[in-house]
């Protein structure tokens, strides 16, 4: 008689790859926000954590005010790539600025990965030198 361990629970289960506790875009693009379980992108989410709605199309002032989020909030107290503030701040303005860029897109990927069809970019972090990080709060 077989055990529950190595018995096939498809007939039983629903296709699980994995459970996560922070809101994630599945692989169609949907914003998956809803605690319990997904079909689209098999997975189970268990937060608490209410979001506002996203728009499919946002607008320009919004996509501003979720880069002034990220950048001001997040990004610009630590020491990209050696700038300073001002200078991380400036990708706001549409300045191109390649450590921020790297930056956003490290902080993005965990909850995108699902929408990118193959293999995505690797990083290592590391800083100028012992003690450099974001001042003490």
């Amino acid at each position: 008689m077989d055990d529950l361990i190595s018995s096939d629970l498809s007939d039983f289960c629903l296709p699980l790859r994995g459970a996560v506790d922070t809101p994630l875009f599945a692989a169609d693009s949907t914003l998956v926000t809803a605690k319990g379980y997904h079909a689209g992108s098999q997975m189970f989410l268990d937060s608490d954590l209410a979001l506002a709605g996203v728009r499919p199309r946002p607008t320009a002032e919004e996509v501003q005010e979720a880069k002034r989020l990220l950048i001001d909030n997040v990004l610009a107290d630590f020491l990209l790539g050696g700038l300073t503030r001002p200078e991380i701040m400036a990708a706001l303005d549409g300045e191109a600025v390649p450590a921020v860029t790297h930056a956003v897109g490290l902080t993005m990927l965990p909850f995108m990965r699902e929408m990118i069809n193959g293999p995505t970019p690797g990083w290592i972090l590391s800083k100028p030198a012992a003690g450099r990080g974001p001042p003490s709060w």
